[in-house]
């Protein structure tokens, strides 16, 4: 059963698209993409677990340069872009990646296309 929030959540966000200035559907459509991106990945998180209940792999904190290397990307361009990932984990001022969760997230890509 769904917390009674989302579904004002929802009707709320159904008004705000029917009155945003077109020109900012682009950035509104971006951001949806984001949480729908986060909503999924938790629920891969969700069954990946159930299905590794017997305890393979821990979930390990990644530094920057461990997952840029996992994700193909650069160091640099993994901190300017790290809002976009759910499975960034903010402790203090650093940043740490799941491991699981950029599994999950290439995983899901792979599906994809």
């Amino acid at each position: 059963m769904l917390d009674d929030r989302v579904p004002r959540l929802l009707g709320a966000l159904e008004r705000l698209v029917s009155e945003i200035p077109l020109e900012d559907a682009p950035a509104l459509l971006g951001d949806l993409e984001r949480v729908r991106w986060r909503l999924r990945l938790r629920l891969e998180m969700l069954t990946r677990g159930r299905e590794n209940s017997a305890g393979t792999e821990p979930n390990r904190l990644l530094d920057v340069e461990e997952a840029a290397g996992r994700l193909g990307c650069s160091p640099s361009w993994l901190y300017r872009h790290s809002k976009r990932f759910p499975f960034v984990v903010r402790t203090g001022r650093s940043l740490r990646f799941s491991s699981k969760g950029i599994d999950s997230f290439i995983r899901i890509r792979q599906e994809r296309y």
